[in-house]
């Protein structure tokens, strides 16, 4: 009765989460990590229904180890609002990112993959970047950072086996007594407007952490010789409208990191100049996360600055 009747039918994320997650189904999208760091990951080589997961366990078809010669290999690294769990394949900001920029340079240069994992905050996408993707070399890795991401706790439920798993009584038990915020950051969350609480979540020790995760993400991917750029999501969550843009400030600080190995790229202008209200960007009522006229927005600013000072393949 919980997810079937109390999560509204128009919230296709909460939906999707619950089935991806294999409950009370047997053929999940995620499980458990062998690595702490991480929590969960996707299934190597698992589909449901319109989401295919490769035998490198992200999103997308299936790549080799290497670029072909003259390929240029764009790594992008994120949350659900890389992975998409709403979306078509093709709509999602990896693919929009491949598709706009083949399309400046001709068809099949460009490479883009997409490792965003549901639930990641800054502290999981830095391990991806130590532990998965040097297996895929990449030329550039693309961070694509939500407002959110500065939340350095665990935002995913971590799951079991066992036939007690698979019943919907043990997801929410799950969810009580795992997917909980520290003491603080829920106080927070009920008392303040989420205009005030993320103000204050970059003014806090969390964002100083998660500034931190950032530089050491930047210094591994300069030991390798990989090109790294930041981009900030506009939040189109809880805002009426792009005019008084309640996080230009936020957007600032962030842009502030940028040092000759980050790049920082902020589509906030470029997504704003279009005209439409906020909420017109999201998939559906119930779920705001970005569609694909917002992706490929996003992906139009972020090549333009890619192809500003292009990268080549590595030898």
């Amino acid at each position: 009765m919980w997810v079937w009747i109390g999560v509204p039918p128009s919230n296709g994320f909460i939906r999707f989460m619950k089935t991806a997650e294999g409950v009370p189904s047997r053929s999940p999208l995620f499980r458990p990590s062998g690595d702490p760091s991480l929590g969960i990951e996707c299934v190597p080589n698992s589909r449901r229904e319109g989401i295919r997961i490769n035998s490198w366990g992200f999103r997308g078809d299936e790549v080799a180890e290497r670029p072909a010669p003259g390929v240029v290999r764009i790594a992008v690294v994120g949350d659900s609002e890389t992975f998409g769990p709403s979306l078509p394949e093709e709509q999602t900001l990896p693919a929009c990112l491949a598709s706009t920029l083949n399309a400046a340079r001709g068809a099949g240069r460009y490479e883009v993959l997409n490792l965003g994992v549901p639930g990641y905050n800054t502290l999981q996408e830095l391990r991806v970047v130590e532990t998965r993707l040097p297996r895929l070399h990449p030329d550039v890795v693309v961070l694509y950072y939500v407002l959110n991401d500065a939340e350095v706790t665990p935002r995913t439920i971590l799951l079991r086996g066992g036939w007690f798993r698979s019943l919907y009584l043990s997801l929410f038990a799950s969810y009580l007594s795992k997917a909980r915020w520290p003491a603080d950051v829920l106080n927070l969350r009920s008392e303040m407007t989420i205009v005030d609480y993320y103000h204050h979540l970059y003014e806090s020790d969390y964002y100083e952490t998660t500034r931190k995760l950032i530089l050491e993400m930047a210094a591994v991917l300069r030991e390798r010789g990989v090109r790294f750029v930041l981009v900030i999501a506009p939040e189109v969550y809880g805002i009426g409208g792009f005019k008084r843009y309640p996080y230009r400030d936020i957007h600032a600080r962030l842009a502030r990191l940028a040092s000759p190995e980050l790049e920082v790229v902020d589509p906030l202008d470029r997504l704003a100049a279009a005209g439409k209200r906020p909420h017109r960007y999201w998939v559906n009522d119930g779920d705001p996360h970005k569609n694909e006229e917002a992706n490929r927005i996003i992906a139009a600013e972020v090549a333009e600055a890619l192809l500003r000072t292009e990268a080549g393949p590595r030898p």
